[in-house]
């Protein structure tokens, strides 16, 4: 399965002098869109709901992932259960027909009503079962939900380019191309992704 992606603020900044990947990692748009963003960071947290109806394990793992980059960073992420009054949406969409040029993606981040979500097809959030039936998260969908949640909080492909071709996802969670999708202590988010995070 390829994942077609695409991000509605996606720069080409592959022609920039930047020196680290890191650096490479931040869309300035996105940060000065939180920082500025009337009512997102007022309480000085990112208050983050992860849908209730995700399968359990998708959800488990979700809520891990936000509670594991707020450890590991300086950002104050919470979880939070009032829909309402977070900042931030984690949830699946059946697909994304109703995104004209999005038709194909199987993850995308936007904005909508002041609010940023991190969304994934249900195909994409769909468990695997193994032999004996038993459900478990796929690297791919703790990849695409990762990916798409590090939108949410500012950062970009790398150097703008999704496929850019020096860099695959051993090097950061936000690149297209296939790395073997381990990561940070059994996350697929890497130590460029975390330290572009901090």
């Amino acid at each position: 399965m390829t994942y077609t992606h695409t991000h509605s603020h996606d720069h080409d900044m592959s022609h920039h002098n930047h020196d680290t990947l890191v650096d490479g990692l931040i869309d300035q748009y996105q940060v000065d869109y939180i920082t500025n963003h009337s009512g997102f960071l007022n309480d000085g947290e990112i208050d983050v709901y992860v849908d209730p109806s995700l399968h359990p394990k998708v959800k488990d793992f979700t809520e891990r992932l936000v509670r594991r980059v707020n450890e590991v960073t300086e950002t104050d992420i919470i979880l939070n259960n009032n829909k309402s009054e977070s900042d931030v949406l984690l949830h699946e969409v059946e697909n994304y027909n109703d995104r004209p040029g999005f038709e194909e993606a199987l993850g995308l981040q936007y904005w909508e009503n002041g609010k940023s979500n991190a969304t994934w097809t249900e195909e994409v959030g769909e468990p695997s079962y193994n032999r004996k039936g038993k459900a478990r998260v796929s690297r791919f969908t703790k990849y695409v939900i990762s990916h798409e949640f590090f939108h949410s909080l500012g950062l970009a492909h790398p150097f703008g380019l999704g496929a850019h071709p020096k860099f695959n996802s051993d090097d950061t969670v936000m690149s297209y191309n296939p790395g073997n999708l381990g990561g940070f202590k059994g996350y697929p988010m890497t130590h460029n992704d975390l330290e572009a995070l901090a």
